[in-house]
Order: structure tokens, then sequence, then C-alpha cells
């Protein structure tokens, strides 16, 4: 009965220490569905380091009204262990012919990109993100949110 139990609490715990972290996401809103351009959004997530990379995730929410093929932005990104990268990115957001590329839920549409592929997450610890609007614009408008998303799943 003990050499069933112990196999049990081995297996177990062999196991819980396999599994990796959760998704981890933060979402910011535009109340007037506007992002201006010198209105850099900082994000702030908690991440543990794991055994399988991570894909760090742009994802963003716009209505109809939303101009642009693409949403152009510059991305600092400093993780837990102190290392900094910047990256230059787009979200597109319709095709060649203005059709939207992302999911309609209501009025708004869902999109989103990879922003680090295989990430490595090795410091438990915060994950700093600051995005920059760089639509050559004093405003984007129809654009509801931005957010990102840390995920071990993909």
């Amino acid at each position: 009965m003990n050499k069933l139990l112990l196999a049990a609490l081995f297996i177990t715990s062999l196991t819980m220490s396999c599994t990796r972290p959760g998704p981890v996401e933060q979402y910011i809103s535009f109340p007037d569905s506007t992002w201006y351009r010198f209105n850099k959004m900082n994000f702030e997530l908690p991440v543990k380091p794991s055994e399988k990379a991570a894909d760090i995730i742009l994802f963003a929410r716009v209505t109809r009204e939303f101009p642009y093929g693409t949403l152009e932005f510059n991305m600092i990104l400093d993780d837990a262990s102190g290392e900094e990268r910047i990256k230059e990115g787009h979200l597109n957001v319709k095709d060649a012919d203005g059709n939207f590329k992302g999911r309609f839920e209501g009025d708004s549409c869902y999109l989103e990109t990879v922003l680090v592929r295989n990430f490595r997450v090795t410091e438990k610890g915060m994950m700093r993100i600051e995005l920059e609007n760089l639509v050559p614009r004093l405003k984007t408008p129809g654009l509801l949110g931005v957010g990102i998303r840390v995920d071990y799943s993909r």
C-alpha cells in the first residue's frame, strides 16, 4: 500500500513539474476608440520559467471605422532576466481589397500577430513591453484596444 501511494505521489509530482504555465495577457482599451500618436502603451506581465518556449502575441480589436491597412508600431521588450529587444512591426488589418483580415465579434474585429516566436523565459518576474504607435497621424481612430499575450501552448 505504501509503495502504491509513493508511486502515485511520484507520478503526480513529475506531471506537475513538467506542466507549462498558462497564457498570461493584458489588454488596454481606448475609451474613445482612438490611439493617439504619442500615447505609448505599457504592459507588465508576470512570467515564470518554463521548459517550453513561449510566443509573445500582440492582439487588437478594431471597428469598421479603422482607416488603414496596417497598424504600425515599435516594441521595446524587457524580460525578467534583463534582456532588451527592440522591434518595429505591423499588424495586418485589411487585405489588398480593403477587407478586414480578422474575425468579427459583434461590431469589433479581432486581429493578432506574433511579436516574438519561441521566446525562452528563464527567470520568474515581470516582462515589460512598451508599444509606440508609428502610424504617421496624430490620431488612429477605430481602435478599441490593444493587448499582449504570452502563450506557452503554441
